[in-house]
């Protein structure tokens, strides 16, 4: 599209109108990826090396600052449960009187049966939900 003027338009034909990029390491780039997307690599991820870098300190400082950069946008770590989980509160409230009288009259299991088996008797009178992994 020629310019109002009339002149002659060279922009982005001698002189490039965009602007500069600034490349990240693509290492960075795929730790951003896996943080974002929570995908799991299947090989070891290999990071380059910076050639002669005792002489490159603003190299190595452009790299830390990444990876810091990198850590402060992490999520916070989360536990995402297949089964329903009981309240917290209510696990952690005190046994009625009455039941602790009753399992304390009780005194050791003499019962025959695996401790596995004896442990969900004992959860499940306790209302404690249990799953199989």
């Amino acid at each position: 599209m020629p310019k109002p003027d009339g002149g002659k338009e060279d922009l982005g034909i001698i002189q490039l109108d965009e602007p500069a990029l600034n490349c990240e390491d693509k290492t960075v780039l795929e730790l951003k990826y896996v943080q974002s997307k929570n995908v799991v690599r299947s090989a070891p991820m290999t990071v380059d090396s910076i050639e002669g870098a005792d002489k490159k300190p603003k190299e190595i400082s452009r790299w830390i600052n990444s990876i810091n950069e990198l850590q402060k946008t992490r999520p916070a770590p989360t536990v995402n449960y297949t089964k329903q989980m009981p309240d917290f509160d209510q696990m952690m409230s005190e046994l009625h009187p009455e039941l602790e009288d009753a399992m304390s009259l009780m005194g050791g299991a003499e019962i025959d049966m695996h401790s596995n088996d004896y442990a969900r008797i004992i959860l499940a009178l306790l209302d404690v939900p249990v799953h199989k992994l």
